[in-house]
């Protein structure tokens, strides 16, 4: 089972973070990252580009991630293109 958990929009950009449970206690924080209304895609494997938090999410540690994300765009491709 997933649900949203933290979502910020910046830049054209949308970064919703889901936590998937699947029913149990913890679970997996992953952040899926949209660009003007659309998933971003990884032009490799043309997935969603997506970064993982596994299961200790942190709000300080995500807006970080975001800034970053935005800022720098040596950072943002890597982040794209490894998925």
């Amino acid at each position: 089972m997933r649900t949203t958990a933290y979502e910020v929009r910046k830049n054209g950009y949308k970064f919703s973070v889901e936590l998937d449970f699947g029913g149990e206690p913890g679970g997996e924080y992953t952040c899926w990252i949209c660009h003007d209304g659309k998933p971003l895609l990884n032009p490799n494997t043309n997935r969603q580009v997506t970064k993982d938090f596994g299961t200790k999410f942190n709000k300080y540690h995500f807006e970080r991630f975001v800034d970053k994300f935005i800022k720098n765009p040596d950072y943002r491709e890597k982040i794209i293109n490894n998925g």
